[in-house]
């Protein structure tokens, strides 16, 4: 007979250590772990495109949905490096180039879509297009010389593509930048030396254009982006900018405006060197600096608001709109009229 203070207490072992009471005996292995995560390749399955180990020579096709990588540099002697002609397209070109020798500018060195085909939703990376033959010299104007690509990539045609994703591409040369389409992002890509526009999406995002003869970002958003065009054109265009800077070149003139934005400019910095230009003109402007230059261009142009903004420009071209709030300028001077606040001590 057990006594009931014995009988609680080997009840209470029981809880306590539940291993002891339902113990079923050393687990011996059945044979070495076998691997429980999928391969990089079974995830995204990649085909190859290209040679590898050697530079490609012709045009390279992309005709089905799928995740590409490129396995070599590829130079062509004319026409385009490589096409999409299918939606849903992956392509890591995996640091190589694509190159044009072509010597009169012609073909895409990426090319969207086809005449009957499109390349919806591609998303290329991480590499760089080039066509080495093209200069820029000044000589009261910019002329660009060279052959090469006339676009570092483009659709094939309008409605060739939507929703297409460029990151990280590297571009020289080409008469064009990047055209990415309707509905587009373009993230950490740089261009420079070219005649045209550098980069045109929906969405540019920490991006770097220079010495372009045309506009360098033409989007309807800007983030943290830079562009310095070697030109009579604006630097940055868009709807809205928001930690950027667009700098007119200093050798031209009669450059256009810095940063020039149908909407609200925010955090930027936008400066123009031609007297009837504008460091930023926007419908609003929020913690900007604007700089007109020689005293007589004018800082920032707004059409509704500035707020906290400063700038240096002309003769009552500071910072001109109907409503400047807490702003300040280091020369020139702000308009006697239209002016309502003011940072404290600041005179119009």
């Amino acid at each position: 007979m057990i006594h009931a203070p014995l009988a609680r207490l080997a009840t209470l072992a029981l809880l306590t250590f539940p291993a002891f009471a339902f113990a079923q005996g050393a687990l011996a292995p059945t044979g070495a772990p076998s691997t429980s995560m999928r391969t990089l390749e079974q995830v995204e399955p990649r085909r190859p495109l290209g040679l590898p180990g050697q530079t490609n020579t012709t045009l390279l096709e992309i005709t089905a949905p799928g995740s590409y990588v490129l396995q070599g540099n590829l130079t062509v002697a004319a026409g385009d490096g490589i096409q999409i002609r299918a939606d849903d397209v992956t392509l890591d070109l995996n640091g190589f180039t694509v190159l044009s020798a072509a010597p009169t500018a012609e073909g895409c060195g990426i090319r969207l879509g086809g005449t009957n085909s499109t390349a919806n939703r591609a998303r290329v990376r991480n590499g760089r297009l080039f066509s080495p033959g093209y200069t820029a010299q000044y000589d009261g104007v910019v002329t660009f010389t060279g052959g090469g690509f006339a676009n570092a990539l483009a659709p094939d045609h309008a409605g060739a593509c939507t929703g297409v994703q460029l990151e990280e591409l590297f571009v020289t040369g080409c008469q064009q930048g990047l055209d990415a389409g309707p509905d587009s992002t373009v993230t950490d890509c740089s261009v420079r030396y070219l005649p045209g526009v550098g980069i045109r999406a929906t969405t540019v995002r920490e991006c770097a254009v220079a010495d372009t003869g045309s506009t360098g970002i033409v989007a309807t958003t800007v983030w943290r982006s830079q562009s310095q065009p070697f030109s009579v054109d604006t630097a940055i265009i868009a709807t809205t900018v928001s930690g950027s800077s667009g700098i007119a070149h200093d050798q031209i003139p009669t450059s256009g405006n810095g940063i020039e934005a149908t909407g609200t400019v925010t955090d930027s910095f936008g400066t123009a060197f031609a007297p009837l230009a504008c460091g930023i003109k926007a419908a609003d402007a929020i913690r900007c600096f604007g700089n007109g230059s020689s005293g007589d261009g004018t800082g920032i142009q707004v059409s509704n608001t500035a707020r906290f903004c400063f700038a240096d420009g002309g003769p009552e071209t500071a910072i001109v709109g109907p409503v400047l709030i807490a702003c300040s300028h280091n020369y020139g001077s702000f308009p006697t009229t239209g002016t309502r606040y003011l940072m404290p001590g600041a005179t119009p």
